[in-house]
């Protein structure tokens, strides 16, 4: 006797892809920043980023504040102008974090074809006003920033609320971020995910998805 096998094979369609900010959507600024600050303060590179990365969790999750995010950066980098080390951060910011236009134009591609686009960034608050003042968040459906969710990638909890907000399950979306902690998170998660190097590499990836 031959027992006939009948597999079932099921296949998740991609209803949301969900896209970084910085690194991704616009140029990753950061070290542009440590740059410019070195330059105008004569501080290094290294020390410049070793206080930041201190600090970003706590402003990215809205556990400090803005002022006492400035006034610590400052004070650890041992500046006393804070009104002046804030003027030159943000505008080396807006200097360095431009839309990478063609990523944009894959975004608006996805949108047209009948998906749901969607950010997730942590984001530090005054960078987070920057963006939106110059409409960096206006080409995604929704927009979710580690400020307004006091949680940050690439705890997968994250992940999984935005999932739930959208609307779809995890492994219906695409996730797309420059720093592979990320993506880890976001596969732990159960989404598809890719880490992103350019749009030409981004294009093609997507190709095998959507």
């Amino acid at each position: 006797m031959y027992i006939l096998l009948s597999w079932l094979v099921v296949i998740i369609l991609i209803k949301a892809v969900i896209f970084d900010i910085g690194g991704v959507t616009i140029k990753y600024p950061m070290d542009g920043i440590y740059h410019d600050i070195e330059k105008e303060f004569k501080i290094s590179k290294k020390t410049i980023k070793k206080i930041y990365e201190k600090l970003e969790p706590l402003i990215s999750t809205d556990k400090i504040s803005e002022k006492e995010f400035w006034l610590n950066l400052a004070k650890y980098l041992e500046i006393k102008d804070v009104n002046t080390f804030k003027k030159v951060w943000m505008n080396s910011l807006k200097k360095h974090g431009t839309l990478n236009h063609d990523v944009v134009k894959i975004i608006k591609n996805v949108k047209k074809n009948g998906y749901i686009v969607a950010a997730l960034s942590n984001v530090p608050t005054p960078h987070e006003r920057l963006h939106r003042k110059l409409g960096h968040y206006k080409f995604f459906n929704r927009v979710f920033l580690s400020t307004k969710l006091r949680m940050k990638k690439p705890d997968v909890k994250i992940y999984q609320y935005v999932a739930g907000k959208l609307g779809v399950r995890p492994e219906e979306c695409i996730f797309i971020d420059d720093k592979m902690d990320n993506v880890i998170g976001a596969r732990k998660a159960g989404m598809k995910a890719i880490l992103f190097n350019s749009a030409a590499q981004l294009e093609k990836k997507l190709k095998n998805y959507l």
